[in-house]
């Protein structure tokens, strides 16, 4: 996917129901460690690609850290 030529990933806006996630050992939404690995992976395939992160953000407080990860904003 980093190397295809779109201009940006995105994040599952976590299609699971809650209570069934967490039965699986699953999160729903937009997950830190998840964005952090996309990040990572960009900076070695494709820097230039944005990642968008959908679903689970919900407080100002959750973006700003998801904006403290490498890449520094939400949608780049």
């Amino acid at each position: 996917m980093m190397q295809s030529g779109a201009d940006f990933i995105k994040t599952s806006t976590g299609f699971e129901e809650k209570d069934y996630a967490e039965k699986l050992g699953n999160k729903t939404g937009a997950q830190i460690e998840n964005v952090k690995l996309m990040a990572e992976l960009s900076r070695k395939y494709n820097p230039r690609i944005g990642i968008k992160v959908a679903g689970g953000v919900r407080t100002y407080q959750q973006a700003l850290e998801l904006m403290r990860r490498p890449r520094g904003n939400l949608t780049q």
